[in-house]
């Protein structure tokens, strides 16, 4: 941690992103999702968590195909007629476009964080296909609904109240396991991306790689709790971060920062975007029916993602990871590979 005497007391102004959460998430009643044990009187918001585990459980292996057929095990490149599209083209178009940035940093940061992010969306989304179709054609490995009744899952009454009108959401299975999945990945990157500024705002001094990588570790832990509330302060924090949630680039998050608290850096939001934040909540609030459960991806038992073990966290022993904790682990190790090095 860096000295004291370095922090700007005007970039205080805010409340930690912990405790808008919590406060959310203590308006609802939570609810225990217990692995293989649902008793048939258990609240039917349990029964849709438990289908949804299923349906990502069937998801899942699509993404470890993928990242499987990746040469670097990184899930950095995705087929592409007869070769591969890989990040270096994605960053090299994106140095490219920033060629006369005077702020050469900058150029770095941003093909340094946009550049994964394109690729590890493009390989979610040919994963929901490939598993869209066998799905449809009955290969599948288990015998699924494609469409769904959108209104037994939070999920996706969320997501239909909050789509703008560029965007096409339906009750189906690669709606319901993709939606959360692409937006919190997308959150990832963004955090990544802010963490820099956000940083030199605090401290008085750029951040370096050591630094860097001990942020991502606490934000981490800010992402599980995160995905153990409610979809609603989900929705709404990453909806008050981004005015459009088509854009890679969440242009609201610029109102994020850091603070200190104890002997470690926690996020904040300033207050433009707890305004938002809570106008956002307020419209959507009513669709989490008073309880909430946690991401059912917290739930979804699977075998690790095939990683290159030169980047990615060690899984640890005792027992399979979930679909959640494997989201990060990749995340983490695409970010050794492409973005700690920047710094």
């Amino acid at each position: 941690m860096s000295s004291r005497s370095f922090i700007n007391p005007s970039r205080l102004v805010g409340r930690a992103v912990d405790d808008i959460i919590e406060q959310t998430n203590a308006t609802y009643t939570r609810l225990r999702h217990v692995r293989n044990r649902l008793p048939q009187e258990a609240h039917g918001c349990l029964h849709a968590s438990h289908k949804s585990a299923t349906y990502i459980r069937d998801f899942w292996p699509q993404v470890a195909e993928l990242i499987d057929s990746d040469p670097r095990k990184l899930g950095l490149s995705v087929p592409a007629g007869d070769g591969r599209f890989g990040v270096e083209e994605v960053k090299n178009t994106i140095l490219q476009k920033l060629s006369g940035e005077k702020d050469e940093r900058h150029a770095r940061i941003m093909a340094g964080t946009m550049a994964p992010l394109t690729l590890m969306t493009r390989l979610l989304n040919e994963a929901a296909g490939l598993w869209a179709d066998r799905l449809q054609d009955g290969s599948g490995s288990e015998t699924l609904d494609f469409e769904l009744d959108s209104s037994l899952f939070v999920s996706l009454r969320t997501l239909l109240s909050r789509k703008d009108s560029h965007g096409v959401v339906g009750g189906n299975a690669p709606t319901l396991v993709m939606g959360g999945t692409a937006t919190a990945v997308a959150m990832c990157w963004n955090l990544f991306y802010q963490l820099p500024r956000a940083y030199d705002d605090l401290v008085g001094r750029e951040i370096d790689r050591k630094e860097m990588e001990s942020l991502w570790e606490q934000t981490k832990e800010l992402i599980f709790r995160i995905g153990g509330g409610s979809l609603t302060a989900f929705v709404a924090f990453a909806s008050a971060c981004s005015s459009d949630a088509n854009k890679m680039l969440w242009d609201g998050a610029g109102d994020l920062g850091l603070m200190e608290e104890g002997d470690r850096y926690v996020w904040m939001m300033n207050e433009a975007l707890i305004v938002r934040y809570n106008q956002i909540l307020k419209s959507i609030e009513s669709s989490q029916e008073g309880h909430y459960v946690g991401c059912a991806a917290l739930f979804t038992r699977s075998d690790p993602l095939p990683l290159n073990d030169e980047f990615a966290d060690e899984v640890p022993s005792g027992r399979d990871p979930t679909v959640f904790s494997e989201i990060i682990r990749w995340i983490t190790a695409v970010a050794r590979a492409e973005y700690f090095p920047e710094f």
